[in-house]
Formats: C-alpha cells, sequence, structure tokens
C-alpha cells in the first residue's frame, strides 16, 4: 500500500527531520534513487533560492511535532534540478513506539499552473472590460447583456445614461422591444 499510493509519503524523525522512509511515488516525483535520497535532507528537495529552506521545513516539522497537523505548499527541487510544487500534509504519528512525521505530499504544479492561467485571463478580461467602458464613452453607445438562461439583464453605465435621455418605457411592455425607438 505504501509503495502503491498516488501521494509521496516521507517517515521523518520527529525531532531531527531526518528522512527516515519514502515511497515510490517521491522517487518518481523527485527524480532520486531511494539510496541517494536517503542521505538528503528536507533543504536539498527544496528551491531554496525561492525561501523554501531546511530551516522553514524544520519550523513546519517542529509545529506538527508538538501535534499541530500542517498543510503547506512547498516549492520542491528534483535531482535534475526541475522545480516543480507540491501540498505538505505533514503530522505526527507514532511507529514502532516511536514519535515521526509522515509528510504526505503530492504534486500541484499542474493545479498551480492552471490557477495561474486563470489569474492571468482574469486580469486581461478586466483590461478589455475597462477598455470597453472608455470605448463606449468615447463613441457614445453603451450595452446591455441579457443572460438567456436566467433572464437577468445588466446594463453598462454609458446605456444607463443614454435611456436617460430618452422618455422611459411603457411599464406595460415586458420586452427588451420598449428600449428601440
Amino acid at each position: 500500500m505504501f509503495d502503491s499510493a498516488n501521494d509521496g509519503f516521507f517517515i521523518q524523525c520527529a525531532e531531527s527531520g531526518a528522512i527516515l522512509d519514502v515511497n515510490q511515488r517521491v522517487l518518481e516525483m523527485y527524480k532520486y534513487r531511494y539510496d541517494e535520497i536517503m542521505r538528503l535532507d528536507i533543504g536539498e528537495l527544496s528551491a531554496c533560492s525561492a525561501g523554501y529552506t531546511q530551516e522553514r521545513a524544520m519550523e513546519v516539522g517542529r509545529r506538527a511535532a508538538s501535534g499541530e497537523p500542517q498543510l503547506v505548499e512547498w516549492l520542491a527541487l528534483a535531482k535534475d534540478g526541475t522545480q516543480f510544487w507540491v501540498e505538505v500534509s505533514l503530522k505526527k504519528v507514532i511507529l514502532g513506539g516511536k514519535d515521526r512525521l509522515l509528510a504526505v505530499v503530492r504534486d500541484i504544479s499542474e493545479r498551480k499552473r492552471v490557477l495561474d492561467a486563470l489569474r492571468q485571463n482574469e486580469e486581461r478580461l478586466r483590461v478589455s472590460e475597462d477598455r470597453l467602458v472608455l470605448a463606449q464613452s468615447a463613441a457614445g453607445i453603451g450595452m446591455w447583456n441579457v443572460n438567456l438562461q436566467t433572464r437577468e439583464s445588466t446594463f453598462s453605465n454609458q446605456y444607463l445614461s443614454l435611456l436617460a435621455s430618452i422618455a422611459p418605457p411603457d411599464p406595460m411592455k415586458s420586452s427588451w422591444h420598449c428600449f428601440i425607438r
């Protein structure tokens, strides 16, 4: 079960943070052989230049060892120098009568990439909407949108100001045709 999991498992000494065991998924993610990774510390598996250091890992480990489970995003470093994002769930466990830390590590690189792309698209959309408002204002036109599923309508401020300059529509009419002259 330990080696067939989709997530990586690190078993660490609760006091020193030393790596005591890992599963096959850790070896795949970090691109090390078992004997190699067993000689490393978490700092050597982290993107230290980005602030993900051994000291910071030890700080998170101390909180987990005190009984406070930790969930952190961490920028990991593979043997070939590739950096990748992981989500680490770290908690204290007792194995063989000794306090240990169990780190469940999940590669979230794709999730982070998708969220970053979404943020960029949202920013582009916001900029486009700002430009549209400026263009409508300069052209003296307005815009409205109708959600065909919810039947909700939204109106640009320019559109509403244009409507204010004409006679109000007949309240007995329920369609958008009442706004056209």
